[in-house]
């Protein structure tokens, strides 16, 4: 009888390393100013954190300003979400006077006197919110209540009056046209309609895109009688960002959007476009083979 001895299974631990803060791996020296301004100011969680960011690409390499893209800002605060949102909080930082520019380049105020620190109207608590919505509700639903009893009767002698007026002969007269040299009083001047602005701000593009590309997709959409706004710009150009997943550059994507002839910058019709230019051009390459093979005859 044979006794077989089966193989013991070793457990290894490995025991997790501790990240510890040490200044021997580098510090940047912040004014204590700056640090209880940055605490005491009303603002989101992810603004606080586009702060962060800032202060230490700019403070911790001795600087004011630098170049930061959004998309250095979502690595560093580790956010995955939608650009349009890091772009929006710059531009309220921006309003506040807590960051401003220099140039393409951002950096924190530290003029602190400038620095805006009231509490914005979106920032208001979400039960003072509900509590009037609750309170226009019940308001609303009372006058509906209080109305809808009468809303019959007002309806019939409306009727009546409308019936009464356009069978009177008097009302069924018809206009007379002012003679030559006199206006008639009660026409006032058309005003002139007021264009609405739609300067597009160009000092946050990322270094993948110049300016003159931004600039002739902004014209294509005018000329498409869909004049851009700054948010959907900023959805374009974070949609174009996306573009070496499908083997293309952000510049190249725009190029292709404005070829096609949308007025939108999507990367799943980039890719399906691509696809069948690829397509079209390896029938091309046969068809061209085939037509040389029998334009030889019979050589």
């Amino acid at each position: 009888m044979s006794i077989v001895s089966f193989p013991v299974v070793s457990t290894v631990t490995h025991e997790s390393q501790d990240k510890i803060a040490d200044i021997k791996n580098g510090f940047a020296m912040v004014a204590l100013e700056l640090l209880e301004a940055t605490s005491a100011v009303k603002i989101s969680g992810r603004q606080h954190n586009i702060i962060n960011a800032v202060i230490r690409k700019t403070i911790g390499f001795k600087r004011q300003f630098d170049r930061i893209t959004a998309n250095q800002i979502a690595q560093l605060i580790d956010y995955d979400g939608d650009l349009s949102h890091i772009y929006a909080d710059l531009r309220a930082l921006k309003a506040r006077k807590i960051l401003i520019n220099e140039g393409k380049a951002i950096g924190i105020n530290l003029n602190l006197s400038e620095w805006d620190n009231k509490k914005s109207v979106g920032e208001t608590s979400r039960k003072t919110l509900n509590k009037q919505k609750t309170a226009t509700n019940k308001k609303v639903a009372e006058t509906c209540y209080k109305t809808s009893e009468k809303v019959p009767q007002k309806l019939a002698e409306n009727r009546q009056q409308q019936n009464i007026k356009y069978n009177n002969p008097k009302y069924n007269i018809t206009p007379l046209n002012p003679p030559k040299g006199q206006t008639n009083k009660k026409s006032k001047p058309a005003k002139p309609k007021r264009e609405k602005s739609t300067t597009i701000d160009l000092s946050n593009l990322p270094d993948c895109i110049s300016e003159e590309a931004a600039k002739s997709f902004i014209e294509h959409r005018k000329a498409m009688k869909a004049p851009l706004t700054q948010r959907a710009f900023e959805l374009a150009i974070a949609e174009a960002l996306k573009g070496p997943e499908i083997g293309i550059t952000p510049e190249q994507a725009l190029d292709e959007t404005m070829l096609a002839g949308w007025k939108g910058v999507k990367i799943g019709w980039l890719q399906r476009r691509l696809c069948t230019l690829q397509r079209g051009g390896q029938q091309q390459a046969t068809s061209g083979q085939s037509n040389w093979i029998d334009d030889l005859g019979d050589f």
